[in-house]
């Protein structure tokens, strides 16, 4: 805005930014997170000094405990909502680990089993159209795999084989976001329910990623991660990466 008569310009900045919200009634690391809302999350497994069966849910200002998984282990990952959520994959000494369990919103149900066993890959999808891409066992992979609501079946390979990969979208529309190889990976690709196609990198390559399937293939946030600035959020219009406000 410009007043002609004291030659005073003004201008609003528009910026975004991270606020804090309350804290999990268990800390812990390597979980497995849904929900996909500000509102309505849900956080499962994960690991203190060894792996747990812990699940809580946020309802927009605080968490509350929910229904333990029947498998305790920690770098799972999960698809899905609050009230209807797939927790799969994972790693429990001795070993990975294929069990999948679904979440009705109050109990954890054993499900058909991943074909791989793996720890941390791209999460993408719903609890009954589910898509399963990359991680660790214990090397990175490029494997994916989808759930029909009955059963897991083989997929189209990633182009990147990697571990610590991050995923959001759904079952035909999916992002996989970095990783590593064993070095830090900024690769991102797009899965079209039949293909893998290679997108533009990610400003900052990372592993271990915090998305949560935060946004859509087209509409995307991906934050944090193992790497030197680990505190960097990048957002994704589906063409490209921009740097927007930091944790």
């Amino acid at each position: 805005w410009y007043n002609s008569t004291t030659g005073t310009l003004r201008s609003r900045l528009l910026t975004e930014a991270w606020s804090s919200g309350s804290p999990l009634a268990a800390g812990r690391a390597n979980g497995g997170g849904s929900g996909n809302l500000q509102d309505s999350a849900l956080f499962a497994g994960g690991y203190t000094t060894g792996g747990v069966a812990t699940t809580e849910e946020y309802n927009g200002s605080g968490w509350e405990s929910g229904g333990d998984l029947n498998t305790g282990r920690y770098a799972l990952k999960a698809a899905g909502t609050q009230t209807a959520s797939r927790a799969f994959g994972g790693y429990m000494p001795p070993g990975y680990v294929a069990v999948t369990e679904s979440y009705n919103g109050t109990a954890w149900t054993n499900g058909p089993s991943l074909t791989t066993a793996r720890s941390n890959g791209a999460p993408a999808g719903t609890s009954t159209a589910t898509l399963y891409a990359g991680g660790g066992n214990p090397g990175g992979i490029n494997n994916s795999e989808e759930f029909n609501g009955s059963s897991w079946s083989e997929g189209p390979n990633l182009n990147t084989t990697r571990g610590g990969v991050a995923g959001c979208g759904s079952q035909t529309a999916a992002l996989a976001m970095g990783g590593d190889d064993p070095g830090y990976v900024a690769a991102t690709e797009e899965y079209d329910g039949t293909n893998w196609t290679s997108g533009n990198n990610m400003n900052t390559a990372r592993t271990y990623l915090g998305s949560a399937q935060a946004g859509l293939q087209t509409a995307a946030l991906i934050f944090g991660g193992n790497t030197g600035p680990g505190a960097v959020c990048e957002s994704y219009n589906g063409t490209s990466w921009t740097e927007v406000g930091d944790l």
